[in-house]
């Protein structure tokens, strides 16, 4: 490997060519926010809603960028090359002879076709993918916790597990990176098996197939075809982890068939943590439309995990115990975030970590210091006896039967006030699995629900116990005056929330307002949890919540 990179070297795998500057100029790294731009760096202008990247290409080289990447025919890139031309001086004049700019006829294809050409440079890397429904950022987190004590590892940050996501983790490889962990997300049929193949990892992980994007790709086995195109980037050698008892397993091995994949010398491995599902409180089942679709064979039944869990325990708020458990031996372990998906999500981390090289003694070591990752599932105490858990960061069924069940370990003395949002992207589905949902709250029991958004107005259409309180806000206050009139919910289009902001500042002071309400009736332990989807950014209510105890400065 030659490093740094010669702008030369990318000409070909990105069909560019110089339109100013130097061919031999180096780079070490890219990025797409010209802020972010340090020296010998390329700078990839996106064009979005918003903004577009090309009015900062000068910006980025003032910040050290010794190139950048130009649309073909845009109508700012003559004024971009004049003021290069005219005013070298614009940049410092010891740097000026390196700049240089690349035309392309597409930046954001450019930039995939960048981080595949980067990703190859570091050929004796290994990448770990990470994919799923439900856990597969928690998951990636927790294995680079664990990484952090053994390897120079890089990985996805928040949640930039997309198209631009993964191009962006990837340019975080060095010459001394041992591993880099990338999650990947998707909407729709394809973009796994794009980016699959743009990171082209040497092991992966599916951690389930659930409902999330059910109501885009109509079933859960489509959303099994799609998750198992993450093999599409893979070679002969790499291993892929699956979920021995996901209800699609049979689809994606059947999908991974078609593909010929194993016969082309894919590695798999199956691990089994539905011990945690089985130590869970029992509440009314959640039932995902076509999981039991698919035509094809189950798996054989010869097939054997080589990780599973034994021994769950859980301790509320305060975590969990189990077993990890393999044909050599079994090793406990004692992990402080919160519920079954944390339990499921390590136990996904523990076997991507193994097949690092870790020995598992040593990960279930670092278990001990991995703390809820911020928004899913984090306690706050509000004052004494009094928790509130913010789960804010997103929701889906599957999601907050996890939170729910939080709850349901929680000592039957305690109240408990249940605050949940609506569930997006459930297309046709979302009243089923609203109402499913609303079965499961009102099997803790409650004290108080609180549903916001049209679509947990669900909680009134299924039969509603006894001794506790309901109430349902709209999102946009001039909705629930309405409602209030005696007319019916406004219904909106399914995709209506991906537009910004849903509910709005009155409706989060109006539900604080109710909540402190019912803490003032007495002192009583109570639990609270907060839950919705991103769109509805029911994290001010949290944060609304806290500040009125004065323990703002908690938030994580």
């Amino acid at each position: 490997m030659n490093y740094p990179f010669r702008v030369n070297d990318i000409l070909d795998p990105l069909s560019g060519k110089v339109v100013f500057g130097e061919p031999n100029a180096r780079f070490t790294t890219y990025c797409i926010d010209s802020r972010y731009a340090v020296k010998d760096s390329l700078f990839v202008p996106l064009m979005g809603q918003k903004r577009d990247g090309h009015n900062f290409i000068l910006d980025a080289f003032q910040n050290g960028a010794t190139a950048a990447l130009v649309r073909s025919g845009h109508h700012l890139v003559g004024e971009v090359l004049r003021v290069l031309e005219d005013s070298r001086s614009y940049v410092s004049a010891d740097t000026a002879h390196e700049v240089t700019a690349i035309e392309v006829r597409h930046t954001l294809v450019a930039l995939q076709k960048l981080a595949s050409w980067f990703r190859r440079q570091f050929d004796q890397l290994s990448v770990v993918g990470i994919t799923g429904s439900v856990g597969k950022t928690q998951t990636k987190e927790m294995l680079l916790h664990i990484l952090s004590g053994f390897r120079n590892a890089v990985g996805t940050d928040k949640n930039f597990n997309n198209e631009i996501g993964v191009p962006i983790t990837l340019s975080k490889l060095r010459p001394d990176t041992e591993c880099a962990v990338v999650e990947m997300a998707m909407r729709g049929r394809g973009e796994i098996s794009l980016l699959s193949r743009i990171a082209q990892p040497t092991l992966c992980l599916i951690t389930n197939t659930l409902g999330s994007h059910i109501g885009r790709l109509g079933s859960g086995a489509e959303v099994a075809r799609a998750k198992a195109e993450i093999v599409d980037g893979m070679k002969a050698g790499n291993t892929l982890w699956l979920n021995l008892h996901d209800h699609n397993l049979a689809t994606i091995l059947h999908e991974i068939g078609n593909k010929r994949a194993v016969e082309r010398g894919l590695e798999l491995e199956f691990f089994d943590n539905s011990a945690a599902m089985q130590a869970a409180p029992q509440l009314p089942p959640l039932v995902i439309p076509g999981d039991d679709e698919s035509a094809a064979s189950p798996p054989p039944p010869d097939i054997k995990p080589s990780l599973w869990l034994e021994e769950v325990a859980y301790h509320g708020i305060n975590g969990s115990s189990f077993a990890l458990c393999t044909p050599k031996g079994r090793t406990t372990v004692e992990l402080h975030a919160p519920g079954r998906g944390a339990v499921e999500d390590f136990s996904c981390a523990a076997a991507l970590a193994h097949s690092l090289g870790l020995e598992y003694p040593d990960i279930a070591k670092c278990a001990r210091s991995i703390e809820p990752t911020p928004q899913r599932l984090v306690p706050y105490e509000l004052k004494p006896g009094v928790v509130l858990i913010d789960d804010t960061y997103n929701s889906s069924p599957a999601s907050t039967q996890d939170a729910i069940e939080i709850l349901a370990t929680l000592p039957k003395a305690a109240r408990l006030v249940v605050i949940l949002g609506d569930m997006l992207e459930l297309g046709k589905f979302e009243t089923l699995l609203h109402r499913q949902i609303a079965k499961q709250v009102y099997h803790l029991p409650p004290s108080l629900v609180i549903g916001i958004g049209p679509r947990m107005s669900a909680l009134r259409e299924v039969p509603v116990p006894e001794n506790f309180e309901l109430a349902w806000f709209h999102g946009q206050s001039e909705e629930d005056e309405k409602v209030a009139q005696g007319f019916p919910p406004a219904y909106q289009p399914e995709n209506y929330g991906e537009r910004g902001e849903m509910v709005d500042d009155y409706t989060v002071e109006r539900v604080a307002d109710r909540v402190f309400q019912e803490l003032e009736k007495d002192n009583k332990e109570t639990a609270i949890l907060v839950k919705g989807s991103r769109a509805l950014h029911l994290e001010r209510l949290v944060t609304r919540l806290l500040s009125h105890y004065g323990k703002e400065e908690q938030i994580l």
